[in-house]
Protein backbone atom coordinates (compact mmCIF):
# COMPACT_ATOMS: atom_id res chain seq x y z
CA UNK A 1 0.00 0.00 0.00
CA UNK A 2 2.86 2.36 0.74
CA UNK A 3 4.35 1.77 -2.74
CA UNK A 4 1.04 2.64 -4.40
CA UNK A 5 0.87 5.94 -2.51
CA UNK A 6 4.48 6.69 -3.42
CA UNK A 7 3.79 5.99 -7.09
CA UNK A 8 1.01 8.57 -7.31
CA UNK A 9 2.86 11.18 -5.25
CA UNK A 10 5.82 11.03 -7.63
CA UNK A 11 3.74 11.89 -10.72
CA UNK A 12 0.80 13.63 -9.13
CA UNK A 13 0.99 16.60 -11.49
CA UNK A 14 0.97 14.44 -14.60
CA UNK A 15 -1.72 12.14 -13.22
CA UNK A 16 -3.91 15.16 -12.50
CA UNK A 17 -3.32 16.47 -16.04
CA UNK A 18 -4.56 13.18 -17.43
CA UNK A 19 -7.62 13.36 -15.18
CA UNK A 20 -8.28 16.90 -16.43
CA UNK A 21 -8.10 15.64 -20.01
CA UNK A 22 -10.60 12.92 -19.16
CA UNK A 23 -13.01 15.16 -17.30
CA UNK A 24 -13.24 17.67 -20.13
CA UNK A 25 -15.59 15.33 -22.02
CA UNK A 26 -19.38 15.41 -21.77
CA UNK A 27 -20.13 11.87 -22.94
CA UNK A 28 -18.58 8.44 -22.52
CA UNK A 29 -17.04 8.45 -26.00
CA UNK A 30 -15.53 11.90 -25.45
CA UNK A 31 -14.03 10.73 -22.16
CA UNK A 32 -12.45 7.70 -23.83
CA UNK A 33 -11.10 9.87 -26.67
CA UNK A 34 -9.80 12.46 -24.20
CA UNK A 35 -7.97 9.79 -22.17
CA UNK A 36 -6.32 8.49 -25.34
CA UNK A 37 -5.39 12.05 -26.41
CA UNK A 38 -4.00 12.75 -22.96
CA UNK A 39 -1.93 9.56 -23.02
CA UNK A 40 -0.63 10.40 -26.49
CA UNK A 41 0.48 13.82 -25.23
CA UNK A 42 1.75 12.81 -21.79
CA UNK A 43 3.01 9.29 -22.58
CA UNK A 44 6.34 10.30 -24.12
CA UNK A 45 6.99 12.60 -21.18
CA UNK A 46 6.22 9.78 -18.72
CA UNK A 47 8.54 7.47 -20.63
CA UNK A 48 11.42 9.92 -20.85
CA UNK A 49 11.15 10.93 -17.20
CA UNK A 50 11.11 7.31 -16.04
CA UNK A 51 14.09 6.34 -18.19
CA UNK A 52 16.17 9.34 -17.16
CA UNK A 53 15.38 8.97 -13.45
CA UNK A 54 16.16 5.26 -13.54
CA UNK A 55 19.46 5.84 -15.33
CA UNK A 56 20.53 8.66 -13.01
CA UNK A 57 19.65 6.72 -9.87
CA UNK A 58 21.25 3.53 -11.20
CA UNK A 59 24.62 5.28 -11.27
CA UNK A 60 24.53 4.97 -7.48
CA UNK A 61 24.52 1.19 -7.85
CA UNK A 62 28.09 1.42 -9.13
CA UNK A 63 29.35 3.14 -5.97
CA UNK A 64 30.48 0.02 -4.12
CA UNK A 65 28.66 1.03 -0.92
CA UNK A 66 26.22 -1.77 -0.06
CA UNK A 67 23.51 0.37 1.53
CA UNK A 68 23.62 2.94 -1.25
CA UNK A 69 23.42 0.20 -3.87
CA UNK A 70 20.37 -1.31 -2.15
CA UNK A 71 18.68 2.08 -1.85
CA UNK A 72 19.34 2.85 -5.52
CA UNK A 73 18.02 -0.54 -6.58
CA UNK A 74 14.73 -0.02 -4.74
CA UNK A 75 14.45 3.52 -6.07
CA UNK A 76 14.95 2.32 -9.65
CA UNK A 77 12.36 -0.39 -9.11
CA UNK A 78 9.91 2.22 -7.81
CA UNK A 79 10.39 4.34 -10.95
CA UNK A 80 9.79 1.30 -13.13
CA UNK A 81 6.65 0.36 -11.18
CA UNK A 82 5.55 3.98 -11.38
CA UNK A 83 5.91 3.88 -15.16
CA UNK A 84 3.93 0.65 -15.50
CA UNK A 85 1.13 1.92 -13.26
CA UNK A 86 0.87 5.35 -14.89
CA UNK A 87 0.97 3.97 -18.44
CA UNK A 88 -1.42 1.03 -18.01
CA UNK A 89 -3.33 0.80 -14.74
CA UNK A 90 -4.15 4.47 -14.12
CA UNK A 91 -5.83 5.20 -17.51
CA UNK A 92 -7.85 1.99 -17.24
CA UNK A 93 -9.03 2.83 -13.72
CA UNK A 94 -9.77 6.42 -14.72
CA UNK A 95 -11.87 5.22 -17.63
CA UNK A 96 -13.69 2.68 -15.46
CA UNK A 97 -14.50 5.19 -12.72
CA UNK A 98 -15.77 7.76 -15.19
CA UNK A 99 -17.76 5.12 -17.07
CA UNK A 100 -19.45 3.99 -13.87
CA UNK A 101 -20.16 7.60 -12.85
CA UNK A 102 -21.79 8.27 -16.25
CA UNK A 103 -23.97 5.19 -15.77
CA UNK A 104 -25.21 6.54 -12.45
CA UNK A 105 -25.93 9.96 -13.92
CA UNK A 106 -28.13 8.56 -16.68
Amino acid sequence: LCWVCLVFVVNLKKASLLAQFALSGCSQTEVINNISKGMSLLGPSFSLDSIVCSLVISVGMLSGVQRLETLCMFTCMSFIVNYVVIMSFYPACLSLVLDVSFCFLI
